[in-house]
């Protein structure tokens, strides 16, 4: 199916598009689009969820980004998977943000609309002020644990039932590392191994990031906050 470029017109007198866009939007037939066979990002059962329930209530709020060199997503591929699951079929038409890129750029582009270090962090304590505020938490995409990771347990309202959900998930977690300790061979230094530092209030986070010197509210591997503690005077 041929694709239309759409068009719009530049108003006189306004200010000339940066020159910065490398895309353009442009309608496509699905059929046109395919999954990068290399793109290295999975999605777990719940975030695949979550992403269709969110796509189902409020529409897809952003395009797929695709190469039109090659026909592959740079970015999108699950939000693409949630759209051919609501439609039940992939015989329609959307809009997309259409680049035109080599192959090893386009490599390189995949890895960095997915990486999370590119993407920076939550202000905590804005996150905080909004979640106070009518939020859904499922709608947002957190889970009570994940909100209890975040803020501790000061954030957890409610009683029984997100305890409960909590214990779930510290079980599960309690498991998994029996197993991999259990196992013969396991390599020990795999970046799913990390450990979650829980303070009682902002006041003590941000003490402990300035005490160590690291910005607050950052991920940190392990051998970086032992040599940051080592500096500070801390006996590990």
């Amino acid at each position: 199916m041929a694709s239309s470029k759409k068009k719009t017109a530049q108003p006189e007198g306004e200010a000339k598009r940066t020159r910065f866009q490398k895309f353009d939007a442009q309608d496509i037939a699905r059929s046109q689009i395919k999954n990068a066979t290399y793109n290295p990002r999975t999605i777990t059962d719940r975030a695949r969820k979550l992403l269709r329930d969110n796509m189902k209530a409020n529409g897809l709020l952003g395009s797929i980004i695709w190469n039109k060199r090659t026909g592959n997503i740079l970015g999108g591929h699950q939000r693409l998977a949630a759209l051919d699951a609501l439609e039940g079929n992939q015989t329609y038409t959307l809009t997309v943000d259409v680049v035109d890129l080599d192959d090893k750029t386009e490599k390189e582009q995949n890895i960095f609309l997915n990486n999370p270090t590119a993407q920076g962090d939550w202000d905590l304590k804005a996150l905080e002020k909004m979640l106070a505020e009518d939020v859904n938490l499922e709608n947002a995409g957190f889970s009570q644990s994940e909100i209890f990771q975040l803020f501790g347990d000061g954030a957890l309202k409610g009683g029984t039932e997100l305890t409960a959900e909590l214990a779930e998930q510290v079980r599960l977690t309690q498991e998994r590392f029996k197993k991999i300790r259990d196992s013969k061979g396991k390599n020990l230094d795999s970046p799913h191994f990390y450990s979650l530092l829980i303070f009682r209030n902002d006041a003590e986070r941000e003490a402990f990031c300035k005490a160590i010197g690291v910005e607050d509210n950052r991920y940190l591997n392990g051998t970086e906050i032992l040599e940051k503690l080592k500096a500070a005077n801390v006996t590990a």
